[in-house]
């Protein structure tokens, strides 16, 4: 199970994005959220703030957060990148538990961040498109 999160205007701009070849042209307007990742950041969701906006996303369908709601997705990915920081001797847990790296949660979060950053420049909100 994976979801992805697009800077778009809507659903059918986010599924025209996924779709452009190369990838590589529109990867600034999309991150993908990898497996355990999601459980990861359910289980420590009190410690991020803004979770409860992120958690609108939903793996199993398409999601549209309007542009209003694209800051506070900004301040969940900082608020991942803190805890990042404060928690770096927790790695091996979270490989023994969810099987993801801090760099990797790292990465997502950075991603998401500019995912959001797009998304403010460009006025548009975020699409969560899921299996």
């Amino acid at each position: 199970m994976s979801l992805l999160i697009v800077a778009a205007k809507d659903t059918n701009e986010a599924l025209e994005l996924l779709s452009t070849k190369p990838q590589k042209a529109v990867k600034t307007h999309f991150v993908e959220e990898l497996e355990g990742i999601g459980s990861f950041l359910y289980d420590f969701k009190d410690e991020f703030l803004n979770y409860e906006i992120y958690y609108r996303f939903d793996p199993y369908r398409e999601t549209y957060l309007e542009a209003s709601s694209v800051y506070k997705i900004k301040i969940f990915s900082d608020s991942i990148l803190q805890w990042i920081t404060e928690n770096g001797t927790k790695e091996n847990k979270l490989i023994s538990r969810y099987s993801i790296t801090l760099n990797k949660i790292k990465k997502f979060a950075i991603r998401l961040n500019n995912v959001c950053d797009v998304a403010i420049n460009n006025k548009y909100g975020l699409v969560g498109i899921g299996d």
